[in-house]
């Protein structure tokens, strides 16, 4: 409804529709009311004719041949009769005589009692079934008739059904609605056409308009005349050619800030000043995990970060110090195990004043997590060898001081500073074979080897440790072999690690079991002890880098605190596994898994990443 065409041509339609249904609607009601004072002087007029040729002439026992005469001469000289119905009653509503040639049983109810008491009268619209039951629209006349003594003797009831008036209406409302139908076409075409001589100028213009908004900036509308509608249009078409050489510039630098964003690895974020999100890249949405389909205001964002920020209705726009466009805040959350720099920044518009803010997230876990496992790193390095190299001090001083030193007790204390040299050596060694895993340099040398004897030979080596304890090494299985593809010194040094800390880990008369099973694609070698258990919390980081669930006794033992890393290291070379469940008070069960897919050539030299492929 917004073109002036539609408008001036619905207009025009309004108008006739007007006009055809209230001169439709007056000439339905006159012709329905003439039909009806027509209906009305049939029924009169059989009234009277009853009264005159019947009533007036006859008895009541010869009225039946009477009505039939009467209707055979009105029938000869009008068509009243076939529309007419004709009854006579008794002065109190008593069916007498009809027209039907028999008795009908007429129910008037309430209808009659006007006659009864003596008053002419006519009712229209009445419903009720004819004698064969079918529902009709009457129109009923009742006229009393009096002797000449002024004494009410009958009652002339007459009607006539209504279908015919009612079909003529019908017939009527038809025809005037067909010609409005006709009217309305006939006056569309014209109001289309006389409307579309003022109009199609500006459709024309419209189009275009429309057009050049969908993005079809090239193009120019003919001017056709040189009135204010050609003037619009000449207009128009200037706009359009400055207007695309805008959009176009736009176009390119949106290209590339949109191109700059999402190759971003930090999130950027942008807010007007009522705190509605009016940008955001992919990269913000999974540093805050949250989904692209969430609606995300300025205060929602504050909530994800669990910090307070800068409210943006407390921004005055008239002080330089909030609206300084480099001004920026920074601040350092965490979200789970993420840890975010959060920049924020205030935006100007053209005026110079405060237009929003820029919020950036910088992605710090990986460069906090580095940095806190350095210092880890570095401080139990130091601590490791600050230790030993203590006691090589004190015991070096020791020597120097007591000049005249028995030998005996000189070889004592040379023996303490070797042993502690040798806790650096090892420690070195096992930094070095980390270091050499870290850096994808550590080798295998793979070759078809049995655990079942590689099990028994590392259980046999630490007997004499595990007898000195009194403690008992226990082997069962049923397996006679158990052939996987790997390196044999590097198995060997996997199982000695676990089981060293099984026999330093137990108490005296402990029972260590080594069982060994086959478990579809694996073969898995259980090392259970009798010891004294881990706590719940330290199970999940006994493979972290020197880590010790009981570091004083730990070192008293002698360990690094890097064998079970090492040890992880190399099962996942082999695409093995190596887990650790334990209970307190009850012993400690280790379960290695060897794959037994892991096919390579035997005797070939794979370094890590090869072996991983």
């Amino acid at each position: 409804m917004r073109s002036i065409k539609v408008k001036l041509v619905f207009l025009y339609l309004a108008l006739v529709f007007m006009v055809m249904v209230v001169s439709g609607t007056i000439m339905i009601l006159q012709i329905q009311s003439s039909e009806i004072e027509r209906m009305k002087s049939d029924l009169r007029e059989i009234a009277n004719m009853c009264k005159s040729n019947i009533i007036d002439k006859y008895s009541i026992d010869y009225f039946g041949e009477a009505i039939g005469e009467v209707y055979q001469h009105t029938d000869s000289s009008s068509n009243i009769s076939r529309q007419v119905h004709l009854f006579i009653l008794s002065s109190r509503g008593a069916y007498i005589e009809s027209s039907y040639g028999g008795e009908d049983y007429l129910d008037f109810g309430n209808r009659i009692t006007k006659a009864i008491n003596g008053e002419e009268y006519f009712l229209t619209g009445t419903r009720f079934p004819d004698k064969n039951g079918v529902p009709k629209v009457w129109c009923e006349y009742f006229y009393p008739v009096f002797d000449e003594y002024g004494n009410q003797t009958f009652i002339i009831y007459t009607r006539s059904d209504m279908a015919a008036i009612n079909e003529s209406r019908d017939m009527m409302a038809n025809t005037i609605y067909i010609a409005s139908v006709v009217a309305l076409i006939l006056t569309a075409i014209v109001g289309s056409i006389v409307a579309g001589t003022f109009t199609s100028p500006i459709l024309r213009l419209t189009k275009s308009a429309v057009a050049f908004a969908d993005g079809e900036l090239y193009q120019e509308i003919a001017v056709s005349s040189n009135d204010e509608i050609g003037k619009l249009t000449a207009t128009f078409n200037y706009m359009a050619e400055e207007l695309s050489r805008t959009i176009e510039e736009i176009e390119r630098e949106k290209n590339k800030l949109e191109v700059l964003l999402s190759n971003m690895t930090d999130g950027v974020l942008a807010f007007d000043i009522s705190g509605t999100l009016i940008h955001a890249n992919k990269v913000s949405y999974d540093l805050l995990e949250t989904e692209e389909t969430e609606e995300l205001s300025y205060a929602k964002l504050g909530n994800l970060l669990n910090i307070k920020l800068k409210d943006l209705s407390g921004i005055n726009i008239d002080s330089e110090e909030d609206n300084e466009e480099n001004k920026v805040e920074e601040l350092a959350v965490s979200i789970g195990e993420k840890y975010l720099t959060v920049l924020i920044s205030i935006f100007q518009n053209k005026y110079h004043l405060a237009d929003g803010v820029i919020v950036v997230l910088q992605d710090s876990t990986r460069f906090i997590k580095l940095d806190n496992m350095r210092k880890e790193f570095v401080a139990n390095v130091s601590h490791e060898i600050r230790t030993p190299i203590t006691t090589i001090k004190g015991w070096a001083e020791t020597i120097l001081m007591i000049e005249n030193m028995e030998t005996a007790d000189r070889n004592e204390n040379l023996e303490v500073i070797l042993f502690e040299c040798d806790k650096i050596t090892l420690l070195v060694e096992d930094l070095l074979e980390l270091s050499k895993f870290d850096n994808n340099q550590f080798k295998i040398n793979v070759s078809k080897v049995d655990l079942v004897d590689l099990t028994k030979q590392t259980a046999y080596s630490i007997r004499l440790e595990a007898s000195r304890m009194q403690q008992k090494i226990e082997f069962e299985t049923e397996l006679e072999n158990a052939y996987v593809n790997a390196d044999s010194s590097r198995i060997i040094q996997v199982f000695t690690n676990v089981i060293n800390n099984a026999v330093k880990y137990s108490s005296s008369e402990g029972v260590i079991t080594i069982t060994i099973t086959d478990d579809k694609d694996f073969y898995v070698v259980n090392i259970r002890d009798t010891g004294e258990g881990i706590p719940k919390e330290s199970v999940g980081m006994l493979f972290e880098r020197f880590y010790r669930v009981d570091k004083a006794r730990s070192r008293s033992s002698g360990g690094t605190g890097l064998g079970l890393p090492i040890a992880k290291e190399i099962m996942e070379i082999h695409q093995g596994k190596i887990s650790i469940t334990s209970e307190l008070g009850v012993g400690t069960d280790v379960k290695i898994e060897f794959n037994k897919n892991f096919n390579v050539e035997e005797d070939s030299e794979l370094n890590e990443g090869e072996a991983l492929q």
